[in-house]
């Protein structure tokens, strides 16, 4: 799952986005994006300011809507996302 390579920079970093969790990794989370039809990943260190939220049993609900912010693109296409409340403010 990816940002694509056609965003127009809609996934500048620093952009908030909102989006719903459909799927659990074991290094993390996927988010359906509303703002495109694209996918963000949040790497497990990037969900919480508090690292007992970082353990796999205490992911976002899938179906959970997230405010979530670009950190960037991987060389790959992957849009990082962090849903971390320190990025966030």
């Amino acid at each position: 799952m990816s940002a694509g390579r056609d965003t127009g920079g809609a996934f500048a970093p620093g952009t908030v986005v909102h989006g719903t969790v459909v799927a659990h990794h074991p290094w993390g989370i996927e988010l359906a994006l509303e703002e495109a039809k694209a996918f963000g990943t949040v790497d497990r260190l990037f969900l919480s300011d508090d690292p007992v939220d970082m353990n796999e049993g205490r992911f976002p609900a899938i179906g959970t809507r997230l405010r979530a912010k670009v950190q960037g693109i991987t060389p790959n296409g992957q849009l990082r996302l962090t849903i971390r409340v320190s990025d966030l403010d």
